[in-house]
This record gives structure tokens, C-alpha cells and sequence, in this order.
């Protein structure tokens, strides 16, 4: 009987963001999936915090909860960060008052936007386990836009990267629990805030699979794509690398093999391109919309057979006919790049910092330690194409098991459930 008590699931739950079902942004991909996770198994309800925006319209239907809760948001003010959620007059009670009505184990917080209602949180449920989906870190943005530019005119920049520093440093502690959509996020955070290691969680949207095709052929392809999110500078930066620095280094078997490169981003890459360097919109690599009615929509968020992964639901056609796919990037791919492209069955070439905190088995990436050895690795497959068949099975195989949906569920709600544990006997 006691070991039964012991392993029971939450009674409880809590998951608060914004309205998330009408939105693509990563956030609110992101939350779709939790969410999913989190009212398939267990007694979860439903907090949204709307900003005025939703004084003109109203929100998108919300399933799978068993209580839904709204808090109006106020302006930013000048005590927290420009980051931060701040709550509108008088919500700050309502929501302790919700807490303390329900006693719940766990609460989850969409992003570190909601450390305002974290702190009240820990204040009326010291008990309660707190848990913050951390999907983009404020600090070293905030800290850049005011060190690029130290002046008096900068002043407002230094202001809110004062009050970021101050309230991050005094909110987030040793034993903050966290997910983590970003492995790097998850490091340079441990690594600040000191978090314990067994309290932090890092876990990518799943990606769906088609079957695996291993007698693929490999090599007929005449093209190697990059491609990037245009609201990611970033990756035009990266474009350009690409054309001035590794496309000279290249040339020569591209034009040995009648290969092109295509950069398909940011409308600026189009004025980097020219000869055999070509430019695709970034629409080509979008998925095609797929209509779901609000009656399909509740059926399947009530039924829960399905969770949703990563809403992507076929290869596009610009990736399925490339060579293979090259990220130089100079940071941690935060765009599920890696396993889309895996989903095509392609090979990827890339930079170390691409896969940074990622742990890629042996032979599932190609790796060059800079620009000339990425050149060298993309010349070798290009030269022998069963080595780059060899890649992209590989990576395919690991990818379908790493980032599918049941293995990633099971992180998570083993995880949740060793912290419960472990949170009851303090």
C-alpha cells in the first residue's frame, strides 16, 4: 500500500504560458507539446496569461484541462526586466489565491518570462514543485545590446540589463529545476546559476519519421542546401561564410560534379548568391498548411492517441532533393535542423559549435574542426558517395530513436516523477 502511495502521479498540476494553441512561434510549439505530455497524465489544469492583444480578440480553444484559469497581463514597468511577464493590478493576489485553493505538486512555467509568478508561486506553495521550460536565455542578449554600444544614449539598454542580471541572480538558484529546449541554454545557465545537474532536463521537440529507407539511393542529388530561419540574423551571417569562405575551397569538385549550393533563408542571401551558388526562399522550406477543424482538433486533444511532435508533416521538397545538408554554424542549432534533415535521409557537415552540448554518436555527423575541414569532409562525400549513404543512414537511424515521441514522453515523466519523489522527502 505504501509503495502505491509512493508511485502515485501528481494529484495536481499546473502548466501556465500564453495562449499557445493559435500560434507557430517556438514557444508555443514547444508548449503544445508539454501540455500534451502533461493533460495525457495527470489531473493538469490550465493557466493563460493574456495580454491586452486579447482585449480585441478572443483566445484560441484550449484543450485536455480540467480547470481553465486566465490572468490579464499589465505594461512593463521599471522593477522587473523587460523579459518578464508582469501581472495587472489586483492578478497578483487572484493568482496566489488560485494556488493556495488547489495545493498543487507541480507547476511548469512556459520560459523564464514567468519568474514573476515563479516567485509567488515558491512564496504561497514553498512545498510545490516548480519546474521552468527554459526555452530562450535573456541575459547575454540584454548584455550585448548594451555593451555594443556603451553611451549615454544607450542608457535604457544598460538599465534593463542591470535589472536582468539582478533579478536572474536573485530568483535562480542551485535547486531550481529545469527543461531545457536548448542544450547550450542548459550549460551556460548550469554553469551561472550553479544548478544542480540532476535538476535540469534538457529534451528537443520530437520529430516524426517516415519509415526507415536504408536502400536509399545516395549521390544523384546535385546540390547542397543550408538553410536558416529568417528571424535569425545568424544564418545570414552563416550564408555568407558559406559563399566566401567555403564555396572557394569547394569549387573545384562542384564544378567536377555539376554540384551547386543553394542558401535558403533571408532574402539578403540573395545578394551573396550568383554562378553556382543559388538562392531559395525560405517558404520553400516551410511545411505546407494542413487545415484541421476545431471538431478534430478537441477529438484528438481529449483522446490524447496522438501527441503533437514537431509540426512538420513532410520532408519539403527543397530538402528531400538535396546532396546533403551543411550547418557551419558558430552556435548550437536551436532550429531542429540536424533531425529534419534526418528525416530526408541526409547527411549533415558541420561545425562543431553547430552540435555543441549535443551528443551525437560517432558516424551520425560529419564534422569539420573549421573551415578548411569542412571543406575537406564535404569533398570526400561529394568523391565517394557510399560514405555519404553511410552518413545519412546513420544519422536517420539514431534521430528516429533520440527524437521520437515516446522515448522523449518517457524522459520527461520519469524525470517528473524522480523529482516529486525526491521534493516529497525534504
Amino acid at each position: 500500500m505504501d509503495e502505491l502511495i509512493t508511485n502515485k502521479p501528481p494529484q495536481k498540476i499546473l502548466f501556465i504560458d500564453e495562449p499557445f494553441m493559435e500560434s507557430d512561434t517556438p514557444r508555443s510549439i514547444r508548449s503544445r507539446f508539454i501540455w500534451g505530455v502533461l493533460s495525457s497524465n495527470y489531473d493538469a489544469d490550465l493557466l493563460l496569461l493574456k495580454s491586452s492583444a486579447y482585449l480585441e480578440k478572443p483566445v484560441a480553444p484550449h484543450f485536455g484541462y480540467d480547470k481553465l484559469y486566465s490572468l490579464s497581463l499589465g505594461t512593463t514597468n521599471n522593477i522587473y526586466p523587460d523579459s518578464y511577464h508582469v501581472l495587472a493590478s489586483n492578478q497578483a493576489d487572484r493568482f496566489a489565491s488560485i494556488l493556495d485553493s488547489k495545493r498543487y505538486e507541480l507547476i511548469v512555467f512556459a520560459g523564464l518570462t514567468c519568474m514573476p509568478l515563479w516567485r509567488i508561486a515558491k512564496k504561497t506553495l514553498p512545498s510545490c514543485l516548480l519546474v521552468l521550460d527554459v526555452d530562450n536565455y535573456f541575459l547575454p542578449q540584454v548584455e550585448t545590446n548594451w555593451k555594443a554600444n556603451v553611451s549615454y544614449a544607450n542608457l535604457p539598454n544598460l538599465w534593463n540589463y542591470t535589472r536582468q542580471k539582478i533579478w536572474d541572480n536573485l530568483l535562480l538558484k542551485a535547486d531550481t529545476h529545469c527543461f531545457f529546449a536548448s542544450p547550450s541554454h542548459a550549460s551556460e545557465m548550469q554553469q551561472t546559476f550553479k544548478l544542480k545537474g540532476e535538476n535540469i532536463l534538457y529534451f528537443p521537440l520530437p520529430v516524426e519519421f517516415p519509415p526507415l529507407d536504408v536502400e536509399q539511393e545516395a549521390g544523384t542529388s546535385n546540390y547542397i542546401l543550408f538553410w536558416g530561419n529568417p528571424e535569425n540574423a545568424a544564418n545570414i551571417e552563416v550564408g555568407r561564410n558559406i559563399s566566401a569562405q567555403i564555396y572557394p575551397r569547394i569549387s573545384k569538385k562542384l564544378v567536377e560534379k555539376n554540384i551547386e549550393l543553394v542558401l535558403c533563408g533571408h532574402t539578403t542571401l540573395a545578394e551573396i548568391c550568383g554562378g553556382r551558388i543559388k538562392y531559395a526562399p525560405y517558404s520553400e522550406m516551410l511545411p505546407p498548411e494542413m487545415p484541421v477543424t476545431i471538431e478534430e482538433s478537441h477529438e484528438a486533444a481529449e483522446t490524447m492517441e496522438t501527441l503533437p511532435a514537431a509540426e512538420i508533416p513532410m520532408v519539403p521538397e527543397l530538402l528531400s532533393k538535396a546532396l546533403m545538408v551543411l550547418l557551419p554554424l558558430e552556435d548550437t542549432d536551436t532550429e531542429n535542423r540536424i533531425p529534419i534533415s534526418a528525416t530526408a535521409g541526409k547527411a549533415v557537415v558541420c561545425s562543431p559549435e553547430s552540435v555543441a552540448s549535443m551528443h551525437f554518436p560517432e558516424k551520425t555527423i560529419v564534422i569539420g574542426a573549421d573551415i578548411d575541414a569542412i571543406a575537406q569532409k564535404i569533398t570526400r562525400l561529394i568523391q565517394y558517395p557510399r560514405e555519404l549513404h553511410a552518413a545519412a543512414v546513420n544519422l536517420q537511424k539514431y534521430c528516429a530513436e533520440a527524437y521520437d515521441i515516446s522515448t522523449i514522453q518517457t524522459r520527461i515523466l520519469d524525470t517528473i516523477k524522480l523529482w516529486i519523489e525526491s521534493n516529497d522527502t525534504k
